[in-house]
């Protein structure tokens, strides 16, 4: 079941993603029997993203996980011994390749560039008071 949550996702180029809400899904990594499976919490967006789901570091934990990004593998402990997940080459190839191949900026890429990047007007821009932000830096 979604839930409301009231987080702005924040982007690199200062974009703002308002969530759709918030849910928890079982999420299970590995085979039988070296298998783990954990409640995980995600941000749902309506965004276009070349990925299905992002699992960060409070994810991974969760799993006591360790990943290799050389080595595209994931190690776990489970029931049973260690489990493995391993990535797939060609693929990440293929999705680096369809990410390369983007069209043109899309209309909010676009009106983004376009914003004044004067520290105070920026946040304006987006809906949230510039001290809001201030406060919210500061804990």
């Amino acid at each position: 079941m979604l839930t409301k949550v009231n987080t702005p996702l924040v982007g690199f180029n200062g974009s703002i993603v308002e969530p759709l809400g918030e849910i928890a899904l079982p999420i299970s990594i590995g085979t039988a029997p070296m298998r783990a499976t954990r409640m995980i919490k995600f941000l749902v967006v309506d965004a276009p993203s070349s990925y299905n789901i992002i699992m960060g570091r409070p994810s991974l934990n969760s799993f006591r996980a360790v990943a290799s990004t050389y080595h595209m593998k994931l190690k776990f402990p489970a029931y049973r011994g260690i489990g493995e997940e391993k990535g797939d080459r060609r693929i990440a190839r293929e999705c680096h390749a369809n990410i390369l191949k983007k069209k043109s900026p899309s209309p909010v890429e676009k009106k983004n560039a376009n914003i004044n990047l004067r520290k105070k007007n920026i946040w304006e821009k987006v809906g949230i008071p510039f001290r809001r932000l201030n406060n919210m830096s500061n804990k």
